[in-house]
């Protein structure tokens, strides 16, 4: 009952930092950090986050975490964790059956002109083997 009420409360401070933030870009005032991260722990936080609705829907939400990833990345975990919470909460929002896939790999950064870097992908996966891609964010 706990966790119930600290994802209830972890969510709702989300949307007010969502709603603030929104203020800040329409400002232009909106800063990104640039700071030591764990991107695996940021998309498990946020699998963990939204496995209480995955389950409600008696879908699986999992996360496969690329192990060449750098286990410290230079970036903004919050907005990160904003963007990545939305896209799962969309995902999971259209899926009927099945479940939801967070993929982090690293990139060919060659193949960009990127000195470093990773890519996440969002999946959706149906009962009828259908991969849908529902959004990309590079870090």
């Amino acid at each position: 009952f706990a966790e119930v009420i600290s994802r209830s409360g972890n969510a709702l401070l989300h949307i007010i930092n969502d709603t603030l933030d929104l203020s800040m870009i329409e400002a232009g005032h909106l800063e990104l950090e640039e700071i030591p991260f764990d991107l695996e722990a940021v998309i498990r936080d946020s699998i963990s986050l939204f496995s209480g609705r995955a389950a409600e829907k008696e879908l699986d939400l999992t996360a496969i975490v690329d192990p060449k990833l750098a286990k410290q990345l230079i970036g903004d975990p919050t907005r990160i964790s904003q963007v990545l919470g939305n896209l799962i909460n969309n995902a999971l929002k259209f899926t009927q059956t099945g479940g939801v896939t967070v993929t982090a790999r690293v990139q060919d950064t060659n193949a960009v002109g990127m000195q470093g870097g990773c890519s996440m992908h969002f999946h959706r996966l149906s009962s009828l083997r259908i991969d849908a891609a529902a959004g990309q964010a590079l870090v």
